[in-house]
């Protein structure tokens, strides 16, 4: 199964408590949060990790005590898939997502922004509909 959220969905302890169940996620992130490369992929996507905003408060106050040893970032693994989509004006939107299918031979990149803009299409056909 894949469940697939909008931008205002995202939170990590909501993240964390769905992956657990087994579940592919896919969820668009707004801005915020920051998702360093760790490992880039062959499909252009690449690895990075999503920290718990806990972990990110004390590592701000360590650095703001002047602490000599930060707390490592770590959290759950997750593929981040980022790409453009052109409006029809030709100005463009920067679409970043994140997933729990790490392995792009299970599902690539291509795909996985296929199933968002699908699921995404739908929502507008029905928003079209109810207006």
């Amino acid at each position: 199964m894949l469940v697939i959220a909008d931008r205002g969905f995202y939170r990590f302890r909501l993240w964390a408590d769905a992956a657990a169940t087994g579940a592919d996620l896919l969820f668009r992130m707004s801005a915020g949060p920051e998702l360093p490369v760790v490992e880039p992929l062959p499909d252009g996507s690449y690895l990075s990790f999503l920290l718990d905003p806990r972990v990110r408060g004390r590592r701000s106050n360590q650095k703001h005590r002047g602490s000599a040893v930060l707390e490592e970032p770590s959290g759950p693994t997750v593929r981040v898939i980022e790409y453009e989509v052109t409006n029809r004006d030709g100005s463009g939107d920067l679409f970043c997502l994140i997933t729990t299918i790490l392995d792009p031979t299970d599902a690539a990149a291509a795909e996985l922004a296929d199933a968002y803009n699908q699921r995404w299409g739908a929502t507008r056909s029905r928003t079209g509909l109810s207006s």
